[in-house]
């Protein structure tokens, strides 16, 4: 916690230390992982017969580009962006729902692929974080105050700063308790569905205290 993009991911590779620079770029053992490459250069750091890839360039390849991308290694990290892509836009967030079900389409078919074509039969499914989505409208008694603190990181869902948000319905504490290290910085997040007044999607929501937001699902797959 905070469940959002960034920690998820970095949580997601190997790594002995997790932690969050001075501009709130977070760094797996000193490396930044913002994006495929970086977080490759970590994931062959651990196991060189591994690498990293997007869905959709994996989904598209056929015949024996496909087999051969399989031949020799040990561990491949697929990316599906389906559901973020969608609900972190305010113009389609009210799409969610099915993104979410086009996703579990999308990856299944892609597991029966591989296993018929790819020669890979072990399969671990799960997420960066889980979500918060209401339907409804929310009302401006719904929103927490506007963050004065120009130097915090600010999310509708949490606020990482040097001190603690005092507000009715926020909670707070330490950052590095949650990422396992000294980091005196503190997360400061609302204890209800409301959220704070910052840019973003109004129905689409993470970085929260929810269980839906923070317990996430791993599904192994072994196939015959």
């Amino acid at each position: 916690m905070p469940s959002y993009t960034r920690l998820g991911m970095a949580a997601l590779l190997p790594n002995r230390d997790i932690s969050l620079s001075d501009s709130y770029e977070v760094l797996v053992d000193g490396q930044s992982c913002v994006d495929l490459a970086q977080r490759q250069n970590i994931l062959q750091s651990n196991d060189p017969n591994s690498c990293c890839i997007q869905f959709d360039e994996l989904a598209a390849m056929k015949g024996a580009a496909f087999k051969n991308f399989f031949t020799g290694k040990h561990l491949i990290y697929v990316y599906h962006n389906q559901i973020d892509a969608r609900g972190d836009k305010a113009i389609t967030e009210h799409e969610v729902f099915n993104a979410c079900e086009e996703g579990i389409s999308e990856i299944i078919s892609l597991v029966q692929k591989i296993a018929g074509g790819g020669n890979t039969y072990r399969f671990i499914v799960t997420a960066d974080h889980g979500f918060l989505y209401r339907r409804d409208t929310l009302a401006e008694s719904d929103k927490i105050g506007s963050i004065k603190d120009k130097n915090a990181f600010k999310n509708r869902r949490f606020v990482i700063a040097e001190d603690a948000l005092i507000d009715d319905g926020v909670d707070n504490f330490q950052l590095g308790k949650s990422i396992g290290n000294d980091d005196t910085r503190v997360v400061s997040f609302p204890i209800s569905h409301n959220v704070f007044k910052a840019s973003g999607g109004l129905n689409y929501v993470h970085g929260g205290s929810s269980p839906q937001e923070l317990l996430i699902p791993v599904i192994d797959i072994k196939m015959d």
